[in-house]
């Protein structure tokens, strides 16, 4: 007997690439929100410990500007994204909890 298998990778939707958008923007704004406060540093060696808004999108920009380009390409597939939101979300998760204890705690600059 022989085996129809056939292999379809499903390309990412236009709504996972929203998504991705959105959590960069939302990884910039908490970021510039919790370095506010006196005891939060920027953990990113290349922008330094306390980079302004126009450095970070800077370097959102040259960075993830690949998926950008790709992104008519249909070369970034479904599970892909998934994982890449999914570390958007963990970023912003902990950038919040971050900016959230230096509220409580810390001195605001």
């Amino acid at each position: 007997p022989s085996l129809n298998l056939e292999y379809e990778e499903v390309i990412a939707t236009e709504g996972q690439f929203y998504i991705f958008w959105t959590l960069q923007v939302l990884d910039v704004y908490t970021t510039y929100r919790g370095l506010k406060y006196s005891c939060v540093k920027e953990a990113n060696p290349l922008l330094g410990e306390r980079p302004g808004v126009p450095r970070l999108v800077t370097h959102k920009t040259l960075f993830l500007h690949p998926i950008w380009i790709l992104r008519n390409e249909e070369v970034i597939n479904k599970t892909e994204m998934n994982f890449l939101n999914g570390q958007g979300t963990i970023v912003v998760i902990n950038n919040y909890r971050i900016w959230n204890r230096a509220h409580k705690k810390c001195r605001r600059l």
